[in-house]
């Protein structure tokens, strides 16, 4: 079997025909515009862009039977499947053998040959537990997957078969995932309906029994299981951190080529917290120290790459420092009735300072406790206690004590000289001569 077999793409199906579709308009557009030509250069081109057309007509046509082809190859299949699931393990291994078997025997082996047969293992793993495969642990496999032995299966590879490895690594991080960050779906793909009625999966017991019929109690919790991720992710990160930091070649070369196939899913902020950041400081170590030149370029390319997602496995600093804290709202200052601008004021006739309007857009008159006189000359005049005005007198607009409150320039007086001269007797009195100066 292959991956088309459990499978097949049929987004890419979809994708590819939507892109041949919209080609197809087009040239339908000009064969169109150009056979309605007077020209008959551009009609004899027309039969071009009509060829053209009946092509990717026909290029679509063969992917939609493509497609139905391999929807109805996996059908066949998880039929098939799901009638000898029940003789895979028969003889009732240990689940903890049995998922050490499965790997070591049929996963790991197949997963390194390609990247198709890398995608396979990963979704077969998947539809094994999907089948309820009777003596299979799902749990179990995952943990062992995700073990302390990704340090050896990824310095024991080829540049190719690292690449692989990750491939198939990124395959089931992502189911895992996709049931982390789900609840609903964590739920559905571990129950199924026969007859009506809701049965649970054994793939993830929290505690494994062969028992044929599984109880919602013995399921794990999705809070536990994403408790459990977080263990996968630390000892990922571990195994993989060992690589970069032993300083020989093959180690750190296929660490960075398995790190960046796995981008999209590890590290993650919302699994483990910090991991992002600690892969990224020894890299960027590496990237310092190192003078291999093929280190040192596929260094800065996943570099570049984790930059690019800070995002995803970095928090916020607004969730590491905190949001200050809301001002608390503190009670009105109380207002001094007897007091306007630090100047006491008497009590106004039968009314109380609270009923004074406070609309400032209208040049109303002040009521009979108002200031007789502007803002900026009462500030000046603070220490000295001011008379009511009588309650004849009107008291300033307030455009006009606005005005009146801006200081004057200080007024010159011009002196202009006596251009008389002094009478010639000296001994007479000098009764109409103008006085000089001011």
């Amino acid at each position: 079997m292959s991956s088309y077999d459990i499978c097949p793409p049929t987004e890419r199906y979809h994708e590819e025909s939507m892109v041949l579709r919209e080609l197809s308009r087009k040239e339908d557009e000009l064969f169109t515009q150009l056979d309605r030509s007077y020209d008959k250069n551009k009609r004899a081109e027309a039969l071009i862009h009509r060829d053209k057309r009946n092509r990717i007509n026909r290029v679509v046509q063969d992917l939609s039977n493509e497609a139905k082809t391999q929807t109805t190859s996996r059908m066949f299949t998880i039929k098939r499947l799901a009638r000898e699931k029940n003789h895979w393990f028969s003889h009732s291994p240990p689940a903890q053998a049995l998922a050490t078997a499965v790997i070591e025997h049929c996963l790991h082996p197949r997963c390194l040959l390609s990247p198709m047969d890398a995608d396979y293992c990963a979704q077969m793993v998947k539809n094994i537990h999907l089948q309820g495969t009777p003596g299979f642990s799902t749990l179990m496999c995952y943990d062992k997957l995700l073990g302390d032995h990704i340090q050896v299966m990824t310095f024991s590879c080829s540049e190719y078969e690292a690449r692989n490895y990750g491939r198939f690594l990124h395959g089931i991080l992502v189911d895992i995932m996709r049931w982390h960050g789900d609840e609903q779906a964590f739920m559905q793909d571990n129950r199924t309906k026969i007859g009506g009625k809701p049965v649970y999966l054994p793939g993830f017991q929290m505690k494994w029994s062969s028992k044929s019929v599984v109880a919602i109690e013995d399921i794990i919790k999705w809070t536990d299981y994403k408790m459990l991720v977080k263990k996968w992710h630390r000892k990922l990160s571990r195994n993989l951190l060992h690589c970069l930091e032993s300083g020989q070649f093959v180690h750190i070369y296929n660490a960075l080529i398995v790190l960046k196939e796995i981008l999209g899913v590890f590290p993650r902020v919302e699994v483990l917290d910090g991991v992002g950041t600690v892969v990224k400081n020894v890299v960027d170590t590496i990237l310092q120290n190192e003078k291999r030149s093929d280190i040192k370029v596929l260094g800065r390319s996943y570099s570049a790459s984790l930059k690019h997602r800070e995002s995803e496995w970095k928090a916020p600093e607004s969730s590491k420092i905190g949001v200050p804290p809301k001002a608390t709202p503190t009670a009105p200052a109380v207002r001094d009735n007897h007091k306007v601008n630090g100047v006491p004021v008497g009590p106004s006739s039968g009314r109380s300072s609270a009923s004074v309007p406070t609309d400032t857009r209208r040049a109303t008159a002040a009521p009979a406790s108002a200031p007789s006189a502007p803002r900026s000359q009462l500030a000046t005049k603070s220490t000295t206690p001011t008379s009511t005005p009588p309650p004849s007198a009107k008291p300033p607009l307030l455009t006009k004590a606005a005005m009146e409150s801006i200081p004057r320039p200080e007024v010159v007086r011009r002196v202009r000289p006596d251009t008389k001269t002094p009478p010639s007797n000296p001994d007479a009195m000098n009764v109409d001569a103008p006085s000089v100066g001011p």
